[in-house]
């Protein structure tokens, strides 16, 4: 544990992950991975991220709204205290996920895939002398 967090400290948290992708497609045999692949991972990533950063969506709206609702909030940490006061962790700061994980994963698995691929093609026409740079 201890070498876990002085890498982590010291070179950062993705150095713990550094090397992780091609030890996959080592193991399969191809240098790249297939775009449904890809599609996959940018879909996990995204219902991470979104999961991750949701409770700072519901403080933002609610402070948007707070004249309309007749609450006043005064910070940010202010605020989230009081949803999970008035309303718990689970059914405050996550009130609406679940809709979330329906249309962010699958934007997030496109915009991934989609950059991906179009890095790709611009490497080989830079490779083959199509592109200026």
């Amino acid at each position: 544990m201890h070498v876990f967090r002085r890498i982590s400290r010291e070179e950062g948290l993705k150095t713990l992950y550094r090397g992780f992708a091609p030890t996959i497609l080592e193991r399969s045999g191809r240098p790249q991975p297939y775009p449904y692949e890809r599609m996959a991972f940018g879909a996990c990533a995204g219902l991470l991220g979104q999961s991750a950063s949701y409770p700072l969506d519901v403080v933002r709206r609610r402070m948007q709204t707070a004249g309309v609702t007749g609450h006043t909030y005064g910070t940010i940490a202010g605020t989230m205290r009081d949803i999970v006061a008035e309303e718990g962790v689970v059914r405050g700061l996550y009130k609406g996920l679940s809709m979330n994980w329906v249309k962010g994963p699958i934007a997030v698995g496109i915009s991934f895939t989609t950059f991906d691929l179009t890095m790709i093609l611009l490497r080989k026409l830079r490779e083959k002398g199509y592109t200026s740079s």
